[in-house]
């Protein structure tokens, strides 16, 4: 019970984390984006790597 618990509460903080994080890379790569187009043209790309991310943090 108790696991199912702190996994659960693990899980509410990584899915957190994770909307905290994409929310600052959006915002960093948008500006960016603006400052330097050639660079950031294949953001679309890194997306993918970008959710995938906190799936590997949240396993013990």
């Amino acid at each position: 019970m108790l696991g199912l618990t702190l996994s659960a509460l693990n899980r509410e903080r990584c899915l957190r984390l994770k909307q905290g994080r994409a929310e600052f890379t959006a915002r960093l790569f948008y500006f960016s984006k603006l400052l330097f187009p050639p660079i950031f043209a294949n953001y679309e790309k890194v997306t993918p790597i970008l959710k995938s991310e906190c799936i590997t943090i949240a396993r013990p």
